[in-house]
């Protein structure tokens, strides 16, 4: 079976066309007329005329896509016809106007078919495309088995501004017992490129150099990154090789990649920490664009009744890490670390701490450093209608977060709304609706790091309802609107283990 596809679908079975048939419905974009896959070997799977079906007429475009971002194609294979030694595929492509012939269509993605072993399995496929950059007001995807869907593309700009640029951890292979993530750097239309270049390391107060072939000798410790939007940097805390890696439970190395010269610059040993209780560092911020030093939160204990606190150092150039420059109480239930952002302008530290004990209200709690006025507070955070995960620093002062709503076990129920929180009182209220019911999963690990609100807008990422794909919006800070999107292309069906989103503002 050979399957051929096309931003509407077209499957072509090239050697067996009349025994070797595999029926396919393409969900979204919805098919031309609708499709049905409430069990296998549903007809409206079964179109084995190209180039969209015999009989099946256009239909008005019901999706605008736009050029240039990723897009995330859903079908299902409704029954498979495998031919072992003669294995078919499927091929995503598109063409202009609303009735093309089967010449007209330029692949877009393809995708080996598999053996299932038996022919009535249904499967999913959710396959990240790249739009293309044009203007089609009509222009149908297609699957010997053909279906179209009739979609729009608007030409969309070559450098959005409002994402600036995105990076991830990515795991390109599998390596038992191993972190095997690359630094990657995520395209305006949500490809993926892994970055890699010769970097050295160097301990604290010495100049002594070992020079390391690329970044995948080191261990990038996820969620442990900060940036520098003036000097186009990204910071992460990791670990030195692989035996630091498993030798120690504080990662002690800090990498630094430039987005300006492309490459990862010399890594700086970090002092170990000394104090009365185990610690481990949850986050690193910067203190300012203009300085090089960096804030290091870090939580000890425990102490004699279980308990456990967040404190902060101040992190040198040179890797010396201060003595604890501010401790909040112990406290032995809210202990889990959700995330921490730092006003630059006000100097205040805040860090988001969930309730331990919590795993369906998701209570947290939101710990204050003021480090001009030297003093430390903590707030119940009001989670009676919204949930909260993260938090990020206003342009204007105060806070502002991404919300699902209430978490009520069903992960399709989630409206999600921008909100602000009020630091003094705890108290949450929504600033503007972001996605109406059912759009985006009740996810809760969309926080980008480094999301600093750059022209009015902060990243998130979510997770779509109708296949699990991952989506990266700008939102608007002072309405919650979504101002641009693109799919990540992160395999089929997300096949690419992907970790730790970065966003850097442009200068």
């Amino acid at each position: 079976m050979q399957c051929r596809s096309v931003f509407a679908f077209v499957l072509f079975a090239a050697l067996l066309v009349a025994l070797s048939e595999a029926h396919i419905c393409l969900i979204n974009p919805v098919q031309r007329a609708g499709y049905n896959v409430s069990g296998p070997g549903m007809m409206a799977c079964f179109r084995p005329d190209g180039p969209c079906g015999k009989g099946i007429p256009a239909e008005q475009p019901r999706v605008t896509l736009t050029g240039g971002r990723g897009f995330s194609v859903l079908l299902q294979q409704n029954l498979n016809h495998y031919n072992p030694g003669h294995a078919g595929f499927i091929d995503v492509a598109y063409a202009q106007g609303p009735n093309p012939q089967s010449s007209d269509f330029i692949p877009l993605a393809t995708v080996p078919d598999f053996w299932p072993w038996m022919q009535a399995s249904q499967t999913n496929f959710s396959i990240p495309v790249s739009v293309p950059n044009i203007d089609c007001p009509h222009c149908p995807t297609e699957p010997v088995f053909h279906n179209c869907a009739d979609v729009a593309i608007t030409r969309g700009s070559s450098s959005p501004k409002s994402f600036g640029s995105l990076f991830g951890l990515v795991r390109y292979e599998r390596v038992p017992f191993a972190p095997t993530e690359t630094l990657s750097l995520i395209s305006d239309d949500g490809s993926l490129a892994p970055l890699q270049a010769n970097i050295g390391v160097r301990s604290v107060g010495s100049g002594s150099q070992e020079d390391k072939a690329n970044i995948n000798q080191y261990y990038l410790a996820e969620g442990l990154a900060t940036i520098n939007k003036a000097q186009q940097l990204i910071h992460f805390v990791g670990y030195s090789d692989i035996v630091d890696y498993f030798n120690n439970t504080v990662p002690s190395t800090l990498i630094t990649y430039s987005y300006t010269q492309q490459r990862f610059l010399d890594s700086i040993a970090i002092e170990r920490p000394t104090g009365e209780y185990a610690s481990h560092w949850v986050s690193i911020l910067s203190i300012s664009d203009d300085s090089k030093n960096k804030i290091l939160v870090e939580l000890v204990g425990p102490n004699s009744q279980g308990a456990w606190r967040y404190q902060y150092r101040i992190l040198s150039p040179n890797g010396a890490v201060s003595s604890v420059q501010a401790t909040f109480p112990f406290d032995d239930t809210f202990v889990n670390f959700f995330w921490a952002d730092y006003d630059q302008v006000n100097q205040k530290l805040y860090i988001l701490s969930g309730d331990e004990n919590s795993l369906f209200t998701l209570r947290v709690k939101l710990f204050v450093a003021d480090l001009k006025a030297k003093t430390v507070s903590n707030v119940m955070v009001d989670n009676s209608r919204y949930t909260l995960t993260n938090v990020h620093v206003h342009p204007s002062g105060g806070i502002v977060a991404l919300s699902p709503g209430l978490f009520n076990g069903n992960v399709e129920r989630a409206t999600w709304s921008l909100v602000k929180i009020d630091p003094s009182s705890g108290q949450v209220s929504p600033i503007g609706l972001t996605a109406p019911l059912g759009q985006y999963q009740a996810w809760y690990g969309g926080g980008v790091y480094g999301a600093a609100i750059s022209d009015g807008v902060v990243v998130h990422a979510f997770k779509k309802v109708i296949d699990g794909s991952i989506v990266v919006a700008g939102i608007d800070v002072d309405s919650g609107r979504v101002v641009g999107t693109t799919d990540l292309q992160n395999g089929v069906n997300g096949d690419l283990s992907l970790f730790g989103l970065i966003h850097l503002p442009f200068a």
